[in-house]
């Protein structure tokens, strides 16, 4: 089943072919079969393959601490693939990087609209669209790009961003120094407008 998963969110393997791949169970197994560390461990196959991960994996063991994450025992593996996804994301694309990280002003359980996203980083649609892509493509965030829709008595705003909550912990434990300049930045961006607005009154 563990197999199924990942290879699932490799979408390039199929789990017949992981079957015998020693590399791909032995994933399987440090991740304990939790989706959650598959999906993470799944973005850095799928970039490097899943022998080059195990051994990525294993040198972010070694290397990193974490002291400031108390709750991390038995979700090691995942952090070590978030942490090694943005290390190897940061050697592609450090803007890139840095802005996943600064996702971590948001609140958990959050459908964030792009348009707010795009405030806290600065850019505009067309950059925020290309960035979302690019970090939904390594499963490090959840994106949901239907446009606004009406359900029932309620509007829900269209075409929102989420993480899951061991990654936002992991991004707000790893990034603890910069949450304040960040929240401050986004607050700036908006000014006396309403989030997500490019203009507003001034009893916004």
């Amino acid at each position: 089943e563990g197999l199924i998963v990942l290879a699932r969110y490799m979408s390039s393997r199929t789990a017949e072919e992981l079957q015998g791949d020693a590399d791909a169970t032995r994933l399987v197994e440090m991740c304990s079969g939790n989706p959650a560390q598959l999906r993470s461990v799944a973005a850095l196959c799928k970039k490097k393959g899943a022998a080059p991960a195990l051994a990525y994996l294993e040198q972010c063991r070694q290397k990193l601490r974490r002291p400031k994450l108390p709750d991390a025992e038995g979700y090691g593996t995942l952090f070590d693939a978030l942490a090694g996804s943005l290390a190897f994301l940061r050697e592609q694309d450090n803007v890139l990087a840095e802005r996943c990280t600064m996702l971590a002003v948001f609140p958990e359980d959050s459908q964030v609209p792009l348009s707010v996203v795009g405030q806290l980083w600065g850019t505009d649609e067309v950059e925020t669209e290309e960035a979302v892509t690019e970090l939904e493509s390594w499963h490090l965030v959840d994106v949901d790009w239907s446009e606004r829709r009406q359900v029932g008595d309620k509007r829900w705003e269209g075409r929102t961003l989420s993480l899951i909550d061991l990654h936002l912990d992991y991004l707000r434990a790893s990034a603890k120094d910069d949450l304040a300049r960040w929240h401050a930045a986004l607050l700036r961006q908006c000014g006396r407008r309403m989030l997500g607005k490019k203009e507003g009154r001034a009893d916004d």
